[in-house]
Formats: C-alpha cells, sequence, structure tokens
C-alpha cells in the first residue's frame, strides 16, 4: 500500500501523462535518451529503473541519478519499488531484452525493445504486444505511439511496426535466393537493393 501510495503521489504531482518503464541493463548509457526526451510528448514520464546488479543496494543509485536527472525522469522510486507495483501503473515498457517485457505482459502493458538481441528473447508468434526497433530516440518515440493509442492495443503480430535489421534482412533474402549448389562465399553480400534500405518489417 506504500508503494502504491507512492506512485500515485508522484503522479498526481506531475498531472495526466504517459508513464513509461524503462527497464535497464547493468551500467547501460542510454545514448538516445537525450534526444527522446527532447521529441517525446512532454507528459511523457520516463521511470528508469536500473537493473538488480548495478543497484547493489543503493551503492549506485546515487551517480545513477545524478546522470540521469530531468524533470520528466523518475530513478529512485522506478528502482527501488517492487516491479508488480510498478506496472499496475504503467503506459508502457522500453528495454533492450529485459524479462521486465515478460512481466508487463501479464499486466497487460506494451513493450518496445530497441535490441535486435529482443526478438530472440520476447518474440514469439503468441507476443503480439513487443515493437522491436532499432536503438533511435525517433523509432522508440514511433513505436510507443502506436503503442499507447487505441490502434496500438489492437496491434497483432503480422502488422508492422518500423524498419528494423535491414542488414539482417539482407542476409535472409541472400540465403533463401542461394541456387542449390552455391559454393560457400558465394552469397550476396552488403545493402545494394534500394527497397530493401527502406524496408519495414512484420513482426
Amino acid at each position: 500500500k506504500a508503494a502504491e501510495a507512492q506512485i500515485k503521489e508522484i503522479k498526481r504531482g506531475r498531472g495526466p501523462g504517459k508513464d513509461i518503464l524503462v527497464a535497464m541493463h547493468p551500467d547501460e548509457q542510454l545514448p538516445w535518451l537525450a534526444d527522446l526526451r527532447k521529441i517525446a510528448p512532454p507528459n511523457w514520464r520516463f521511470w528508469l529503473r536500473l537493473h538488480p546488479g548495478e543497484y547493489r543496494g543503493g551503492a549506485g543509485l546515487e551517480q545513477r541519478r545524478a546522470e540521469l536527472s530531468g524533470d520528466n525522469l523518475i530513478v529512485a522510486p522506478a528502482t527501488e519499488l517492487p516491479l508488480n507495483v510498478l506496472l499496475r501503473h504503467m503506459d508502457a515498457v522500453v528495454t533492450k531484452y529485459s524479462s521486465v517485457a515478460l512481466d508487463a505482459h501479464a499486466y497487460g502493458v506494451p513493450s518496445v525493445s530497441y535490441s535486435e538481441a529482443g526478438r530472440f528473447f520476447l518474440g514469439s508468434p503468441e507476443r503480439s504486444d513487443v515493437s522491436f526497433v532499432a536503438p533511435v530516440a525517433e523509432r522508440i518515440v514511433n513505436a510507443l505511439t502506436v503503442r499507447l493509442s487505441p490502434y496500438g492495443k489492437g496491434l497483432i503480430a503480422s502488422q508492422p511496426i518500423v524498419d528494423f535489421n535491414v542488414l539482417g534482412q539482407t542476409l535472409l533474402k541472400a540465403l533463401a535466393a542461394k541456387p542449390a549448389g552455391a559454393q560457400p562465399g558465394s552469397e550476396v553480400h552488403g545493402n545494394d537493393d534500394p527497397g530493401l534500405r527502406a524496408a519495414t518489417v512484420y513482426g
């Protein structure tokens, strides 16, 4: 109850908005965060949850709070409060590939993964509530905008999110087109197909 009250007080003090939990990995620097804060709607709040391995019972919290400071950034409560309580008050989760996205699924909270590894750890045909994007502020904001809209709640796995992993698509296309009996080293390399450069991935 105390945790619930603390979260409600934080949200009440900042007014109406969207609350987004950023589940961080140990010592993650979030190079896209500054740009994301510039282009995201002003009423979006980012709750930055440090990884337990970095938090270490509070030893690293003050340093990270100094590094990650801003009006729309919330670090200490996001790190210290129980995850299950936080997720009940979040509108979305952003992460590389943290298992927090799996917990969010249980609470009906959509996630955005900005790592290629996210498809391995979080992707499955049954999971339609995770968007996979490049680690670029504009891409993350676009995916969140879709996920936070009424339309986003109805997305299915086959609907488009944004372009992602163009090199991987190129390699898959090359392998699929490889003639029978082709020698190793004869695969297509690079990304010369203009269509692939503007490709859209369908989850």
